[in-house]
């Protein structure tokens, strides 16, 4: 019997967590299929405010940087039907607030200042209101009381907002210093402490779901 997929990634985008989770069956779902595979990865096209799965189908559902390419209004049924389509854990990372925001606009105004082009996801970013955590984090407490279940939450501060300025400063500069920084960063996270949560460019919000 083959094992089920143990975990649906809403706006996989290339590869999305598949690209991080080798062992994990994952299933990846966006409006426009990827640009990458991979023997544990499957891709099913679906809209995330209406996902073509049944309800509670997946053990666990992440959600990564897709809320703050969506029009406010749209936020919440993305939420809704993550909750639906999960029966034990949730995943939601986004850049949160004002702060990310002031951040993403002096980058975009330091590649403006190097004649450098703006990131398309930069533009898609800057075009809406930023999610705020503590928001994100009601919908889905609402969510689940709705359907009958409790939630506990948890929220982490990610990526610190000193660090990404000097990735970033260096990305406003050329690619290839892009590169060695961002190389050089990668290497060294294990020894960067966790930021405080005022300067974070990104929340992660985990929930557990109950079963009843």
């Amino acid at each position: 019997m083959r094992s089920q997929p143990s975990l649906l990634d809403v706006g996989c985008g290339r590869l999305g967590v598949a690209a991080f989770l080798p062992h994990t069956k994952v299933v990846g779902s966006d409006v426009l299929p990827p640009t990458e595979t991979a023997k544990h990865f499957t891709f099913v096209s679906g809209d995330a405010t209406a996902l073509p799965f049944q309800d509670r189908a997946f053990p666990a559902v992440s959600c990564v940087d897709v809320l703050e390419h969506l029009p406010p209004e749209a936020r919440g049924q993305v939420i809704r039907e993550c909750v639906r389509v999960a029966s034990r854990t949730i995943l939601i990372a986004f850049p949160s607030g004002e702060r990310s925001r002031r951040f993403d606009l002096e980058y975009r105004q330091a590649c403006a200042n190097r004649r450098r082009p703006v990131p398309d996801w930069l533009e898609e970013h800057l075009r809406y209101e930023y999610p705020i955590a503590e928001q994100v984090a009601d919908q889905v407490r609402r969510t689940a009381a709705q359907s009958g279940r409790r939630v506990s939450l948890t929220q982490f501060p990610c990526e610190s907002l000193r660090v990404s300025r000097v990735v970033r400063a260096a990305a406003s500069r050329s690619a290839f210093l892009y590169a060695i920084v961002n190389c050089a960063y990668g290497l060294s996270i294990r020894l960067i402490p966790t930021p405080h949560p005022a300067h974070s460019y990104r929340t992660i919000l985990v929930a557990g779901l109950s079963s009843a």
